[in-house]
């Protein structure tokens, strides 16, 4: 009797057990339901960063190009400005930049014409380029802004996914206690059927 009692108090132990385990198993199943579909949400958005990085670094090579073809102009430039120096140096005497005769009467045409190619075609491709460089910046800053915001994103979903999977592997102890406590429920069970239908008799027990 006391150890049919004792079953008996042990069973109703696991019973409550058994509920909390349940509860707490089913708990953290519905609190991972989310990792598939954040892992392809993490996906997508390491795939967003990679192209926004992608476009920055194009972006980031075509804007140093046109630099260089600024600087390129402003070499040519200092160039011609030093041929017109030159010519004003020496006068009508000085010697024609391309046959190399005096330029006497052609003096004045001359410079006129050297200074209108610095404006009509350096300077001119200067602020062509320079009207590109600005609009490429611009969109190279907002590129930079879309990158920086992508990867936080995706930095905070990686984190997401780092809970979730810890919680994952307290869903799988949660399974492992709720077995084992089903597992002693059903020993419990089978231990009192054995005994059946045991009665205590104070008086038989007095007698003896």
């Amino acid at each position: 009797h006391l150890k049919k009692e004792g079953l008996e108090k042990e069973q109703e132990q696991l019973r409550k057990e058994f509920v909390s385990r349940k509860e707490e198993a089913k708990n953290l199943e519905k609190e991972i339901e989310p990792l598939s579909a954040t892992q392809t949400l993490l996906a997508g958005q390491k795939a967003r960063a990679l192209e926004l990085k992608a476009a920055h670094e194009k972006i980031t090579q075509e804007i140093n190009k046109l630099n260089n073809e600024i600087a390129a102009n402003k070499s040519k430039i200092a160039d011609m400005q030093k041929k017109i120096g030159k010519i004003r140096e020496l006068g009508s005497d000085s010697a024609c930049p391309v046959c190399t005769r005096p330029l006497l009467e052609q003096y004045d045409s001359v410079l006129s014409s050297l200074n209108g190619e610095i404006t009509a075609i350096y300077q001119k491709n200067i602020d062509e380029i320079t009207a590109t460089l600005n609009a490429k910046s611009q969109e190279r800053e907002k590129l930079q802004k879309e990158l920086e915001s992508a990867e936080q994103t995706a930095s905070e979903t990686d984190k997401l996914i780092g809970v979730l999977a810890s919680k994952s592997k307290d869903l799988a102890k949660a399974k492992e206690r709720f077995s084992d406590v089903q597992s002693r429920g059903l020993s419990n069970k089978a231990a009192l059927m054995e005994l059946g239908a045991v009665s205590y008799d104070e008086a038989a027990h007095k007698k003896t």
